[in-house]
């Protein structure tokens, strides 16, 4: 009931008017917008937030730290990536024991030599709340390790350049950089990527010369269009600069040659409404992976020089309708493709000497396939990753000739972990319009459906971003606690295909929301969750889908968390000064359009919140979130407690240190874990009350 509660925060109400359209909407919460994250009022109240969320979980006793240390049991003390071979040295991380973050090591000549620290972020990290280093790029030398460093959390980098002779950190360094930075072969020049101080936005390519004053760098490429974000990477064989600026439907790349670092950027191919690619350059052939005249792509080849002209291009492999090709890379005799197909990621082999091609077999309904580092492209073996929600992430090699595998490291579970205690499925539920929605399912093995369990059910929907099916042992704490984890891949992603994405944006995004609730429909009827025991979770875009469903069919889950949720959609896609608004109006749609205005404003969480009973909800934020920032939570948790008539539990917990992702410590973020965990055992009943 709702007097066994302390009372919650309650935020004061100061209306403003937002017109549009002719039609006028009333913000009360709309002050809680500090774009500085300094406001003493803004600030007391997140962290009232915080207090009363700590006083609420305490009545669910030792619960939160029993799970912290049950999910922190199962990282190994020490682990360590595999060696990947860059020119005459073999590459690494590893974790020391009870250390946060990575150690970056190298060894010279072989995969079992020498380690030679490169970085140790755990020292860089000691005088800060929040580190993470991200764009590590080595020149071609060896000598030269060029990273970014955020100590904010906003995702905006200063990068520094270590010499790994000395150990020495170089003068050089450069703030507001977007950790995209690649070396040019003279082992002196770097190439970097510079974000717009306001949206944050990746717009600007500089060239840096090693003791140079930053400020005399050379703009080598600018992007004046806000819908278009800058990327940088280098070619795999190392001999041109990859300069990429991509829109939600539009692509465009240009080169820079390597030994020739002050030449001009030269496009490959000029941009169009609507085409979407992806290129690799390798020697003097340009690879494209291209939707033009194909609905889920096709990959062509065409000479560096007739790149722009379309008749040139040969294809290498063809457009299907049932498969979508979502990545490749390229080799002296082969090429790997990534396609997706019934919402599992594969991998093709494609022989460039005589076109014949083969699937990499997989002994689950439902897996994940993805590419991973293969610098070098002389080689015949693919290195890639193979996961499932019970197989933990597997790392292979596999000699694209023979077809032998030898599989390098699969992700260690310290206590022991059996895949044979569980069980992964692949089930079609019937969407409101006929389509089947595909849900993968994890659980037990020998579990039926009986409707006794709960059900955790994930969900985004969003970008042609597939939820692949992939291992998480954080699960574990659920799963024998009696759980069944289950995905809806609703429409918004990709894994029936392109068009599966095209049928959940702009206006046709309830599709979206509709799918996920179809899919809960179906896994109560067939058993798989009992009525009151469905739990709902969504991040991110996938916020904005818990939001939209807890409008929508609030009855029908007893717990939804919605982890740093999109849920202001209207305000915040009216604002293009806000990071990724400009870039996203093919995603969500453009709200100064009446139309797209009238469709979203149908669905907006934040304007649909309504005098209705809510289920138990715990909603995240990062005060320094670049991404979807945190006042969109803040404000929408006080319209619900101002409007919602019921006596359930709704929790609001702002990390005031982090941003998107929460903590950057591999165990710290385990504690973000543990309290959701225990949020969602405690109001389903599942752990004793503390003293019985």
């Amino acid at each position: 009931m709702a007097e066994d509660w302390p009372q919650p925060p309650v935020a004061a109400k100061r209306p403003r008017e937002l017109i549009a359209h002719g039609e006028t909407r009333i913000d009360e919460y709309y002050w809680l917008r500090d774009d500085d994250r300094r406001d003493p009022e803004v600030l007391q109240y997140l962290r009232a937030e915080n207090a009363y969320a700590g006083v609420v979980m305490d009545r669910a006793g030792p619960l939160r730290e029993t799970l912290f240390h049950e999910l922190k049991a199962r990282v190994p003390k020490r682990e360590s990536g595999f060696p990947y071979r860059l020119a005459d040295w073999y590459y690494l991380w590893r974790y020391e024991a009870d250390h946060e973050h990575p150690v970056y090591l190298r060894r010279h000549g072989a995969e079992d030599a020498a380690d030679e620290v490169i970085l140790d972020v755990n020292v860089l990290a000691r005088e800060h709340e929040f580190f993470t280093v991200d764009g590590l790029t080595i020149s071609e030398d060896g000598r030269l390790l060029g990273y970014g460093e955020d100590a904010l959390s906003r995702e905006v980098y200063t990068l520094r350049v270590r010499d790994l002779a000395t150990g020495e950190w170089l003068p050089d360094r450069i703030d507001g950089t977007a950790a995209a930075y690649t070396w040019a072969n003279d082992n002196r020049t770097l190439f970097y990527v510079t974000q717009d101080p306001v949206t944050l936005r990746p717009d600007k390519v500089f060239r840096h010369r090693l003791g140079d004053d930053p400020a005399n760098d050379v703009l080598v490429y600018e992007e004046i269009d806000i819908t278009f974000s800058v990327s940088l990477e280098k070619s795999r064989d190392s001999r041109w600069i990859v300069i990429g600026a991509s829109a939600s439907l539009s692509d465009e790349y240009r080169v820079i040659d390597a030994d020739v670092p002050d030449a001009e950027a030269r496009l490959l191919l000029a941009r169009r409404p609507g085409h979407e690619h992806d290129v690799e350059v390798i020697g003097d052939e340009v690879f494209i992976l291209t939707n033009l005249d194909a609905l889920n792509s096709r990959l062509m080849r065409v000479p560096m020089g007739h790149s722009t002209d379309l008749d040139a291009w040969a294809e290498i492999l063809p457009a299907r309708d049932d498969v979508l090709l979502e990545d490749f890379l390229v080799f002296r005799d082969h090429i790997a493709i990534v396609e997706r197909r019934d919402a599992s990621s594969k991998i093709r082999i494609l022989d460039r000497r005589d076109g014949s091609s083969r699937l990499l077999e997989a002994p689950e309904p439902a897996y994940t396939m993805s590419l991973d580092l293969n610098p070098e492209v002389g080689t015949t073996l693919l290195r890639y990753e193979y996961s499932s929600l019970r197989t933990p992430e597997t790392l292979i090699d596999e000699d694209m000739d023979s077809g032998k595998q030898r599989v390098l490291k699969v992700e260690e579970v310290a206590g022991g972990y059996d895949p044979q205690a569980y069980t992964t499925e692949l089930l079609l539920a019937p969407a409101r319009d006929g389509r089947q929605i595909p849900i993968t399912l994890l659980h037990a093995s020998g579990m039926a459906p009986d409707a006794t369990h709960p059900l955790l059910l994930a969900g985004y929907g969003a970008y042609g971003s597939s939820y692949d099916p992939e291992f998480n042992p954080n699960r574990l704490s659920l799963l024998d606690r009696g759980f069944v984890f289950a995905i809806a891949h609703i429409r918004g992603g990709q894994e029936l295909g392109r068009n599966w994405y095209e049928q959940g944006r702009v206006l046709a995004k309830r599709n979206t929301f509709n799918d996920y609730i179809d899919a809960s429909e179906f896994l109560i009827e067939t058993g798989w969750s009992r009525a009151d025991g469905l739990v709902a979770r969504g991040g991110s875009a996938g916020g904005l889908l818990m939001g939209a469903i807890a409008n929508a069919r609030p009855e029908l889950y007893r717990v939804i968390v919605a982890d740093v949720p999109f849920v202001d959609a209207i305000t915040t896609m009216f604002d293009d000064s806000i990071p990724l608004t400009a870039s996203e109006y093919d995603e969500w749609g453009d709200p100064r359009d009446p139309a797209q205005y009238a469709y979203m404003m149908s669905y907006s969480p934040y304007d649909q919140v309504r005098p209705q009973d809510y289920p138990d909800m715990l909603v995240t934020a990062g005060l320094y979130d670049s991404r979807v920032q945190y006042w969109e939570p803040a404000k929408w948790v006080a319209r619900l407690r101002d409007r919602k008539t019921d006596g359930n539990l709704l929790l609001f917990r702002t990390n005031m240190e982090a941003g998107h992702f929460d903590a950057a410590g591999r165990f710290e973020v385990l504690r973000e874990t543990a309290f959701e965990y225990a949020f969602i055992l405690w109001r389903l009943g599942l752990e004793p009350k503390p003293g019985s």
